[in-house]
């Protein structure tokens, strides 16, 4: 995405941002949903009791 400053509402940054993200090719939106998650913190460990959710985490030390 451009990571330019803008002076736009919220709701016209919301809508570039989709139309910016809709012209992705799908296996590019993959991508930039996967390096979305690049520094932000693990808020809480899976516990025990193991759900049937789908979960991605990112690991620090991932091979590139």
């Amino acid at each position: 995405m451009d990571p330019r400053i803008r002076f736009d509402t919220k709701e016209e940054s919301n809508h570039r941002r989709e139309r910016e993200f809709l012209a992705l090719a799908p296996a590019e939106r993959v991508l930039w949903f996967l390096r979305s998650f690049n520094g932000r913190e693990i808020v809480a460990e899976q516990t025990e009791d193991k759900s049937q959710n789908f979960i991605i985490s990112r690991r620090i030390d991932a091979v590139r």
